[in-house]
């Protein structure tokens, strides 16, 4: 296979899972384990606390919530990688308005090309 063709690229990546060419792990400082844990179990309970307490308040037929599902991945991402562009308060935030406003201007708009599950995938991926 060429280095550069597709089936090389594909190759190479796929090499990636066996670990070829790649040493062993660092172990990870056990005291970071735990202050990720915390800093993730912590900002979770608030987020879920402030769920229960807004999923009680009615407006009509409906019940508010709170609580989106990529919160948890959002927070381990925030407290084990910090440093990370992706661990940064801009993204995390820039990232959810955006997300959440495509979303709400599909399910307004409701697009005829677009079925539900399409829209589904496309506003987070946005």
């Amino acid at each position: 296979w060429e280095p550069g063709s597709f089936r090389g690229k594909v190759m190479t990546y796929l090499k990636k899972f066996k670990g070829v060419g790649a040493g062993p792990l660092k172990g990870t400082n056990p005291t970071y384990c735990l202050w990720t844990f915390v800093g993730s179990f912590l900002a979770l309970v608030c987020v879920t606390g402030m769920d229960d307490g807004v999923g009680k308040i009615q407006v009509g037929e409906r019940a508010l919530y709170a609580l989106v599902t990529s919160f948890g991945a959002v927070s381990l991402i925030l407290f084990s990688t910090p440093n990370s562009p992706f661990g940064q308060p801009r993204n995390v935030i820039g990232g959810h308005v955006l997300s959440a406003t495509t979303a709400i201007v599909l399910q307004y708009l409701k697009p005829t090309f677009m079925t539900q599950f399409v829209m589904n995938a496309f506003a987070p991926s946005v």
